[in-house]
């Protein structure tokens, strides 16, 4: 079978998605130039070339689902989006425990550092 490119998938989707891997580039490509500078401290291990990914995947998630990954940019389902004056400027994942407490760890994690918990 010879693909001809053509896709059922329609424009407002696939921008959409593209929107997301761009704010994930986005944020990674901040991270790296903050983590050069010395404002962020620690390691980090970028996801740069893998956002379609996270995007892919989570498109399909729905409120019920629960996925795991060590590494990266991939919704983990004790995890929190961390948002800062009302903008989504990265997430926090935690694992160890159930959903419930690995999700109520990093809320009190991001509360406790400031930041507003979605």
């Amino acid at each position: 079978m010879q693909h001809t490119g053509k896709t059922d998938i329609s424009h407002d989707i696939l921008l959409s998605a593209y929107r997301r891997m761009k704010t994930i580039r986005t944020f990674e490509n901040r991270l790296h130039e903050d983590f050069k500078a010395g404002i962020v401290p620690g390691f980090t291990h970028l996801y740069a070339g893998q956002e379609s990914v996270a995007v892919g995947i989570c498109s399909h998630l729905t409120d019920q689902d629960q996925i795991a990954s060590r590494p990266h940019l991939v919704a983990v389902g004790g995890g929190c989006p961390i948002f800062a004056g009302g903008q989504l400027i990265g997430g926090i994942g935690v694992s160890g425990g159930t959903y419930e407490q690995d999700r109520d760890l990093a809320e009190k994690a991001l509360n406790s550092l400031g930041f507003e918990v979605a």
